[in-house]
């Protein structure tokens, strides 16, 4: 390992640190918003500004400082590869998070914080540094853990489904009599980020298994293509219900913005409810076909019947939006 790699690491781990130290005096006040173009409070004071219930700006400094420490540990305390491709695996996911900010900033917001673009900048340089300086590591280790990637594979796919119970029960009762508090609001949120992280977990746990399948075991099945696929539409669909059409929907609800007429409600109201609804088939559909084997049939047969479940559930959530929408007018006019 070049110590030049691990110097240039704590460098980016301590530029992310001061970024994300910079971020949380913004927040506080405590920097003139001057000196920071494209409105940076806004953004770091926005509703996507959280993960976990803890602020993105926490999150940033605790990571940079643990990156340091433990880069600097490994200088004068060699530790084991096992511990070494953890710690490459930890600063991947701070980088998928930093693009999600990222997409936050460009496509939602449409606004741009440029000292987080400074903190999302350490946080990829980190990554590239830890993956060329640790390469080896990760390399032999992927393929020793290829049973412990397959039970986190399994445990992602049905934390997702279990997540997606809960949050499909609570925003149903939102939409059903559109009334939600400020703590169940941040239980959806909650649900949310519990639904990105199992997602990310079983594409990437999925990958490295891609990875280490010397014999064609896993891409040689009927199943491969189509988990792929569905999986990548689980977060489209996360995408445009919690990033376009909830947040709309609560905004309107605790009256931060101007009301929408009758029609625009009725369709927002239908978007997200069609999208909560495939979510929730979709996280089953991949339980379902990961736990049982479905040799018998074909890689277009499993994609047509996804097809089909597809087409159901948006008629089944588009069928009970208008009943609930039917029983709260009704309710309104007692």
């Amino acid at each position: 390992m070049d110590t030049m790699y691990t110097i240039a690491i704590l460098v980016f781990s301590l530029v992310g640190f001061l970024t994300s130290r910079a971020i949380y005096r913004i927040r506080r006040g405590k920097v003139n918003e001057i000196h920071c173009t494209h409105s940076c409070k806004s953004v770091v004071t926005s509703r996507f500004s959280h993960f976990l219930g803890i602020r993105s700006e926490v999150w940033g400094m605790l990571y940079f400082a643990l990156t340091f420490l433990f880069f600097l540990v490994n200088i004068f305390h060699p530790l084991s590869e096992r511990v070494l491709f953890i710690g490459i695996i930890i600063t991947l996911l701070a980088f998928i998070y930093t693009l999600h900010l990222i997409f936050v900033q460009l496509i939602v917001l449409k606004k741009w914080c440029t000292v987080c673009f400074w903190a999302s900048a350490s946080a990829f340089m980190v990554t590239v540094l830890a993956f060329l300086g640790y390469h080896f590591s990760f390399g032999y280790e992927i393929f020793s853990m290829k049973d412990v990637l397959v039970w986190v594979y399994f445990f992602a796919v049905a934390l997702g489904a279990v997540l997606s119970l809960f949050y499909t029960n609570l925003f149903v009762r939102f939409i059903r009599d559109f009334r939600i508090t400020r703590y169940e609001e941040k239980r959806l949120s909650m649900f949310s980020h519990g639904s990105w992280i199992a997602i990310t977990l079983a594409i990437l746990s999925g990958i490295a298994l891609v990875l280490t399948d010397e014999y064609g075991d896993i891409t040689g099945g009927s199943r491969f293509w189509v988990l792929s696929v569905v999986l990548v539409m689980l977060g489209i669909y996360e995408v445009f219900l919690n990033h376009f059409h909830l947040p709309k929907l609560l905004d309107l609800h605790f009256g931060d913005i101007p009301e929408l007429d009758d029609h625009e409600h009725s369709i927002l109201r239908k978007k997200s409810f069609v999208y909560a609804f495939l979510g929730i088939m979709s996280w089953y559909f991949v339980l379902v076909l990961s736990v049982f084997p479905f040799y018998q049939y074909s890689s277009l047969a499993l994609f047509i019947a996804y097809f089909v479940l597809v087409i159901l559930t948006a008629g089944v959530a588009l069928y009970f939006e208008r009943l609930f929408y039917r029983v709260s007018l009704e309710e309104k006019e007692k």
